[in-house]
């Protein structure tokens, strides 16, 4: 009888033995599917910052962190001196506004001229120099102005020689050539026929 208690509860400590072994298996089931499953999701999310690493790699052509980190120092010392060409236009804007307010008050002919040559204002030297430049500039078109006038005489009596020998169409020609006087100022065609 005693061995046969001994036996019942051997088996007795056996069976809630093996029952714990097997709660305890399927619980470690359950946490090893849910670790599979969270590494999943660690796996996917690891996929996905590489891709997306390597996308701005290739994107903005960097290798490293650092050179990451170069471009974008380099990319917010653009933006600043982009702010600040914008600030320096808009004063540049509002003082160009101010000396042509101030040229037109003292009286000046063509004041947008002098806001390519705001030191004349200011420098003696440089104002006697832009006046020689201004100078040879109407010589050279006074003597382009001789020259063409020259030409037009030339042929204007090259065409009063032709109508005196041929007498055609005398008087469309005669109107021609007062539309050209006028515009080159010179004196009245004179009726030749």
């Amino acid at each position: 009888m005693i061995l046969f208690a001994v036996t019942a509860i051997a088996v007795g400590v056996l069976f809630v033995f093996m029952s714990n072994l097997s709660r305890d298996m399927r619980k470690d089931k359950k946490k090893l599917n849910n670790t599979i499953s969270l590494l999943n999701v660690v796996r996917m999310k690891y996929v996905n910052v590489t891709k997306a690493v390597d996308y701005v790699a290739d994107k903005y052509d960097v290798e490293s962190s650092y050179k990451l980190l170069y471009v974008w120092e380099q990319y917010l010392e653009a933006v600043k001196e982009k702010e600040k060409f914008e600030k320096n236009n808009e004063d540049l804007e509002y003082f160009t506004g101010r000396l042509i307010r101030l040229l037109k008050q003292a009286g000046l002919y063509d004041c947008k001229i002098w806001l390519t040559q705001t030191s004349a204002l200011v420098n003696k030297d440089e104002r006697i120099e832009i006046r020689h430049n201004l100078v040879e500039r109407r010589s050279k078109v006074r003597d382009r102005m001789e020259e063409n006038t020259k030409a037009v005489k030339s042929e204007r009596d090259e065409i009063d020689r032709l109508m005196r020998e041929h007498h055609y169409y005398v008087p469309e020609i005669l109107e021609i050539i007062d539309s050209v006087d006028k515009i080159c100022g010179l004196n009245k065609y004179k009726n030749v026929s």
